[in-house]
């Protein structure tokens, strides 16, 4: 709930930042912070799990903006292990994706 009342009274200092720095990209580090934002920007509460290292789209004020939510690599071996091959398999997938264009 903390990190609820932090995002809420800070959304309004992110909202400000995009519509003045205009980003193209915005990335993100925490399956918390990607449930706040997929469920405010995106209309849907999503979990982190199966999201990491994909590219979406927030729609925050009348701006489009790409996001890619990346985790924080865990400490513990077996878990950190999975993470860190998805993560830069998802995340060379994506940067070739995007070079395409």
């Amino acid at each position: 709930k903390y990190i609820d009342n932090v995002f809420n009274n800070c959304s309004i200092l992110l909202e400000k930042e995009v519509e003045e720095i205009n980003p193209e990209l915005i990335i993100s580090l925490s399956g918390r912070v990607f449930e706040i934002l997929s469920e405010k920007y995106m209309g849907k509460k999503m979990k982190i799990k199966d999201n990491f290292g994909k590219l979406f789209t927030l729609q925050i004020g009348n701006k489009e903006v790409k996001y890619i939510p990346v985790i924080h690599i865990p400490k513990y071996k077996k878990i950190r292990d999975y993470y860190i091959s998805e993560q830069t398999s998802r995340l060379i997938s994506l940067k070739n994706t995007l070079s395409q264009f």
